[in-house]
């Protein structure tokens, strides 16, 4: 079983380094998916020898579908998704990894009350949204580590943004996959956040999407 770990970027040099040394330490095999990063982003992977995609387009979604399309033409069981903004840990990549054998997408769930105020309250009104549309019980919609089968999700992803968690979620309930969560733990992330308050409103119409997708 082989999986490929998408770590998706946008002006991450702050991170970048960090991120690379820990995938290599565990000897994980991984990908750059950068989204036109305008700092260094991409020269610092690639001094690093780390594999760099440009990506078909800016948002995250692109890199989720980018990467998808390229583990499966190179042999990929999963694909493993891990922000690169150090709030979440590699070591934790394990964790989901030993959970993948018997399922379609393992999600690293973290615990709410790691996180800062104002997002903890966005995180527990798009996740009851989520369990409230489709009859479910998910405890973290909007996590940035988790690992697609990729024959299940292959050539299932549209979304351009960050309504790709909901997205990837919703295909996973729509199709009654097999779902596993784990706990994970999350850390305050460092260096400027891309999510602003208009993804919120994306993240839920996404889920009112996926939920009526035929």
């Amino acid at each position: 079983m082989r999986i490929l770990v998408c770590l998706p970027t946008y002006n991450e040099e702050e991170n970048i380094e960090h991120m690379v040394s820990l995938l290599k330490k565990y000897q994980h095999e991984f990908i750059i998916s950068d989204g036109q990063s305008t700092d260094k982003t991409v020269a610092i992977a690639k001094q690093l020898n780390a594999k760099v995609l440009e990506r078909s387009g800016h948002g995250k979604g692109y890199a989720v579908k980018d990467s998808l399309q390229y583990a499966s033409e190179n042999n990929f069981d999963g694909l493993a998704l891990l922000d690169c903004d150090r709030t979440y840990h590699v070591e934790d990549l394990n964790k989901l990894i030993s959970e993948f054998a018997t399922a379609d997408m393992v999600v690293g769930c973290r615990n709410f009350s790691d996180i800062d105020f104002l997002r903890r309250i966005a995180n527990y009104l798009m996740t009851g949204f989520t369990n409230l549309v489709f009859q479910s019980n998910m405890k973290d919609m909007a996590t940035g580590m988790r690992i697609l089968r990729v024959e299940k999700f292959l050539g299932k992803i549209n979304a351009q943004s960050f309504d790709v968690e909901p997205q990837m979620h919703g295909v996973a309930l729509r199709e009654k996959m097999k779902i596993v969560e784990v706990n994970i733990s999350y850390s305050e992330r460092t260096g400027e956040s891309k999510i602003g308050i208009r993804h919120f409103f994306l993240i839920l119409y996404r889920i009112l999407k996926e939920r009526f997708q035929r």
